[in-house]
């Protein structure tokens, strides 16, 4: 038996499942879906040489990959919104038609326009699909337990990574390319009856605007920054007219899409999630990944074709080696993170690791063994490994149940992002590199004609051109795809650094269960935060009398205390148990001493609602098994706290900062003062904190206040800050440079020191009123007494001199 709580001030709206098997026959769906959407995201790679040679159109090559990829990242927040309205289950399903339909018309395609067109259709269905299953994960299991589901599902990408072109090779050696896409019908068959039989979801469906105006626009942005990633420098100089006015596009659509959402009810992606810190650091981590991620996989099989005679099938097995270490980690981290509940590490190690694997890909040469070049991507499907999931992980773990399927795609929306930027510019990089060599040792015009599309060259047909033009291809392929991991390398490189940002945040619900100890003191418990579990065991004190031995019924009895913010007990509080399809199930009130016992009817999921009076409601997740579940917890009040910044004279002064930091100095809110001098930082709770409010002109104020479960109110009184100026000057020589000045207190102590300019001037600010003494060296030195009113700047000129003798 396991307890997990959650943060969240309301049930959730899709519970967790009731039973084990219930949630692993959903996780095979949701495993379905994730590998349906990440195989088509590579099963084109091995197979591409073969359809640039049946289609042509190799310089549109990256497009068959960036039109799925960016399809995908516009999709993906839309779909995450819709299964917060609607419902996840039905969305999922939905997503799941829309990829079957696009694969169909994908492997009908008679040319690359066609077929590019069809892979954005398959792309809108995989943006669904990706954010879907990571979604409803946090739907079905608690915190504490979503780093091994999660190991799951993520699973599928390494298994897709390598499967896509393995498989993308066998059925283009055996059958046709066009079957790369016809292999889905019968996975999305199978996904699409296991989730709409085996998946049960409590949908809560809310009435509420689309955001179409926010999607619009970010599509437009998205669209326009991939163009001008995959056309500058290749299609059009980057300094041309075309470039320009889509990067311009691109930013007016996007800076639009920002304000857009700060004006709708019901954004696609909520603005107020990127002011969590952990939250907004994982989408850059998750973009600068996808991008290195993408990009060096979609681009190592035309290597392993091109320049060592590989056949589709033989360049998929190649990259086993990546996905064994990427799978490997990704399980190994998840059973880490639900043992001890720590992730931060890993996208730091992740960061190292993928660098490290991205340089060691430019060791592949023109004669390098297939043994050799397999090995060397190892390495960075370790460092994949490391990322993958924790950017989720930390993600969910930062947002209200409310918003985890447009967290959920936000992750997404990055990685592909990403990917698809990530694939347009690294292909932009292998294109020109391959063109450049190419025309190097061939000329200008047989160059371009193997890379604009004159011919078509698929590796099969490679060993039947000339020596001359067959080694010049092997030549700039290698090439090209140095340019494209040391690409990558920069990215995993600025990952690295982003993964540093992450903070260690406990993921809610992740506490170990302690040993059992006797009854904590009131202040202890209030220091713990009222998170308290124990699995059930019998301490070794006699156990106190509020732990009911058990449910007059024979359930498993929850059992426990309540407390207030300051320890004291929280007599009469309502406390609700509601199952997984929100049906009521308990009720109980505390007692006079906090305590209470709820039985609940039998093994399963249940949230615990809790609320009394001034206090703000909270909800707590509890895994209930065969034995009894100790649980205290401790109310937080509404709170709030208000106030005024004036100064001596009564006066507002607006524009001051205001810093409110709990007492491990952590800040919990800041805001800054209007013209009236007011502030409001509604969601500061009951407790103790330090208030600091600073503003030009003005000395800083930090004074403690004590929230109560109420708004407070704390006026702060701001004093002025006092001045000192004045030039050191010689007897007849004028302002002297270089002359120390140095600031007294009343006291002698050493407030402060400068040295005067080439003018002689000298300064020194924010002083409060008093008696100070000026003392000047450089000459004989020279002391002067000055007294500050606390609030104007005083002019003090002094003079040095030698003293006649």
């Amino acid at each position: 038996m396991s307890v997990t709580n959650a943060v969240d001030t309301a049930p959730p709206e899709t519970a967790p499942v009731r039973s084990t098997r219930s949630i692993y026959i959903a996780m095979i769906g949701l495993m379905l879906g994730m590998f349906l959407a990440m195989l088509d995201n590579l099963i084109v790679g091995t197979a591409l040489p073969t359809i640039v040679g049946d289609l042509g159109g190799i310089a549109h090559l990256s497009w068959v990959v960036t039109a799925y990829a960016l399809a995908t990242a516009a999709a993906t927040p839309i779909w995450g919104k819709l299964g917060d309205l609607y419902g996840r289950k039905g969305m999922f399903m939905s997503a799941i038609v829309i990829f079957l339909i696009g694969s169909v018309l994908a492997g009908l395609s008679q040319n690359m326009d066609q077929l590019i067109g069809f892979r954005a259709i398959q792309g809108l269905g995989a943006g669904g699909l990706m954010v879907g299953a990571m979604a409803i994960i946090g739907d079905l299991v608690p915190p504490r337990e979503r780093g091994r589901f999660q190991a799951m599902i993520g699973g599928m990408m390494p298994l897709a990574f390598v499967g896509g072109p393995l498989l993308g090779g066998f059925l283009t050696d055996n059958l046709s390319w066009r079957w790369a896409f016809y292999v889905n019908l019968p996975l999305g068959a199978l996904a699409l009856l296991v989730t709409g039989l085996g998946m049960r979801l409590h949908t809560t469906h809310v009435r509420a605007k689309i955001d179409f105006l926010g999607a619009f626009l970010l599509t437009v942005g998205i669209v326009a920054l991939t163009l001008v990633a995959s056309w500058g420098g290749s299609e059009y100089p980057w300094a041309s007219a075309q470039i320009i006015v889509l990067a311009v596009v691109s930013v007016v659509a996007l800076v639009a899409f920002v304000f857009a959402e700060n004006r709708v009810a019901e954004p696609i992606l909520p603005p107020r999630l990127f002011r969590e810190r952990n939250f907004t650091f994982a989408q850059i981590l998750s973009f600068m990944v996808g991008a290195a991620m993408f990009g060096a996989v979609s681009f190592l099989p035309q290597y392993m074709q091109y320049v060592q005679g590989a056949s589709a099938t033989a360049s998929g097995l190649l990259l086993l080696p990546l996905m064994f270490g990427m799978l490997a980690v990704m399980l190994t981290t998840g059973q880490l993170i639900t043992r001890n509940g720590r992730y931060r590490i890993y996208p730091i190690i992740g960061g190292a690791v993928l660098t490290a694997g991205m340089l060691l890909l430019l060791m592949l040469k023109v004669d390098t063994s297939t043994a050799m070049s397999s090995a060397l991507t190892l390495v960075a499907g370790l460092g994949m490994g490391f990322i993958m999931q924790n950017t989720m992980l930390v993600t969910q773990n930062s947002v209200e149940m409310r918003d985890m399927g447009a967290a959920s795609g936000s992750v997404t929306l990055f990685r592909t992002i990403g990917g698809s930027l990530g694939v347009a510019l690294l292909g932009s990089i292998y294109t020109s590199r391959l063109n450049d060599s190419l025309v190097d040792r061939l000329g200008a015009k047989a160059g371009h004609a193997l890379t604009s599309g004159g011919i078509h060259v698929p590796p099969s047909a490679l060993h039947t051109l000339p020596a001359p033009v067959r080694d010049a291809f092997k030549l700039g392929v290698t090439g090209g795809l140095h340019g494209v991991v040391m690409g990558g390398a920069v990215l995993a490189l600025a990952g690295f650094v982003v993964a540093w940002f992450i903070r260690e945040v406990p993921l809610r619900g992740s506490a170990p269960a302690p040993a059992p100890a006797p009854a904590p003191a009131p202040a202890a418990a209030a220091a713990a935060g009222g998170r308290h579990a124990s699995r059930g065991e019998q301490p070794q004190a006699p156990a106190p009398a509020a732990y009911l031995p058990a449910a007059e019924d024979g359930g498993p009895l929850i059992r426990g205390s309540v407390r207030r913010a300051d320890g004291a007990p929280a007599a009469g509080t309502a406390l609700t148990l509601i199952d997984v399809q929100g049906h009521q199930v308990g009720r109980t009130t505390t007692r006079p001493d906090g305590r209470y016992g709820l039985p609940a009817p039998g093994r399963g999921t249940y949230v615990l609602i809790s609320g009394a009076g001034e206090h703000a409601p909270q909800a707590d997740t509890l895994v209930v098994g065969d034995g009894p579940v100790d649980f205290d917890l401790t109310l937080t009040g509404s709170g709030g706290l208000v106030g005024t910044a004036h100064d001596l004279d009564g006066e507002p002064v607006r524009d001051a900062r205001v810093v409110v930091t709990d007492l491990t100095g952590e800040v919990v809110a800041t805001g800054m003062t209007d013209a009236a001098g007011g502030y409001a930082l509604p969601q500061v709770a009951a407790g103790t904190y330090t208030l600091a409010v600073s503003v030009a002109r003005h000395r800083p104020v930090a004074i403690p206040v004590e929230v109560r479960n109420r708004q407070t109110r704390q006026d702060v009184e701001l004093p002025p800050a006092a001045r000192i100026s004045g030039v050191v000057q010689v007897d007849g020589r004028g302002p002297l440079a270089d002359a120390r000045v140095t600031l007294l207190d009343a006291a002698g102590n050493i407030v402060d020191f400068t040295i005067t300019g080439p003018d002689g001037q000298y300064t020194f600010t924010d002083l409060t009123g008093g008696q100070y003494t000026v003392t000047a060296s450089g000459y004989p030195p020279v002391a002067s007494a000055v007294t500050l009113n606390g609030h104007d700047e005083n002019a003090f000129h002094m003079r040095l001199g030698h003293h006649a003798e």
